[in-house]
């Protein structure tokens, strides 16, 4: 089975050129902080601040983006926002200078675009932060842009393509460039409803994946969390079926407006797959406790070998 660092560069129409154009990554000296995954103990200990580590990042995008289709936008603000966050005294907030991309469905007062992958949304921009965004930059985030996802979160048609939005074009998946970057979709019918259809199917939705789901769960069993595989193996990409669906546990707290967290499991067919903890409200504490604790004693995750494309599963 052949394998390269980059063997192809992704068209925008979502097509593999030939095998050329850039080099295969190969981290750096002053991007080890980035590589290793350990900024935080390279910023307490002096040798990485805001803006270095803000740069790492940005330059990592540049260098391996065009391949993957990953990041829809960079914000043209993060490296300023990054000094300002450096020039800070006086206690640090908790997640002070660590850039964080969020989904390209999250509403940012700033200069980026927030389009759900989507060319009718193109050039609007929120006069308000999303909560979530909010919250990020009270800690101290850097908000270091948006990323591509499924074109209206998958809303498109009942054969959506995962990681394909017209605005972002197709995200591949690292591991292998032929497969879809998840496989965790989940094919819901497409109904037509009003207002009041939609209160009261919100409202069912909540009681049946809440009080009578997940809460009923983790109370009759004195549960912290429930843990499950977040999906099968990635699918090969394929823009005019769609996805072949391989299972997925995200609808229970999508339905429920509950956290959940996946990490690395491990492999299969040498395709990625995950672990999903799921909680009731307000458990991303415990959450968050458990899916570190659990990536502590597995180590699974390795990086991706950005592998070409073949013939079979």
């Amino acid at each position: 089975m052949p394998r390269c660092g980059v063997c192809a560069r992704p068209e925008p129409g979502g097509s593999l050129s030939a095998p050329r154009g850039p080099r295969p990554y190969r981290a750096r000296h002053e991007d080890s902080p980035v590589i290793h995954h350990t900024p935080q103990r390279a910023r307490a200990d002096g040798r990485l601040d805001a803006e270095r580590l803000t740069r790492s990042y940005l330059d990592r995008i540049e260098r391996v983006d065009p391949l993957l289709h990953a990041v829809i936008e960079v914000n043209p603000d993060a490296l300023r926002e990054a000094r300002r966050l450096g020039a800070r005294r006086g206690p640090r907030r908790p997640l002070h200078g660590m850039p964080v991309l969020l989904k390209d469905l999250v509403e940012t007062a700033d200069r980026m675009h927030t389009t759900a992958g989507s060319l009718a949304l193109e050039g609007l921009r929120p006069a308000a932060d999303a909560t979530v965004a909010a919250r990020l930059r009270e800690a101290g985030a850097v908000i270091l842009g948006k990323t591509n996802l499924s074109e209206w979160a998958g809303g498109m048609s009942l054969t959506h393509q995962a990681g394909w939005s017209a605005r972002g074009g197709q995200t591949r998946n690292p591991y292998k460039l032929d497969r879809s970057p998840n496989d965790g979709l989940e094919i819901v019918e497409k109904l037509d409803f009003g207002e009041r259809e939609y209160r009261e199917a919100l409202a069912t939705n909540h009681r049946l994946s809440r009080a009578e789901g997940i809460d009923a769960v983790l109370r009759e069993h004195h549960l912290d969390a429930l843990v499950m595989p977040t999906s099968g193996p990635p699918a090969k990409i394929d823009l005019i079926r769609g996805d072949a669906h391989g299972g997925g546990s995200s609808t229970p707290a999508a339905l429920a407006g509950y956290p959940a967290v996946s990490v690395p499991a491990g492999f299969a067919f040498g395709l990625p797959v995950g672990l999903t903890f799921m909680g009731t409200a307000w458990s991303e504490p415990t959450l968050l406790r458990l899916a570190y604790a659990y990536e502590q004693a597995t180590r699974t995750r390795r990086s991706p070998p950005y592998r070409c494309p073949d013939v079979g599963f």
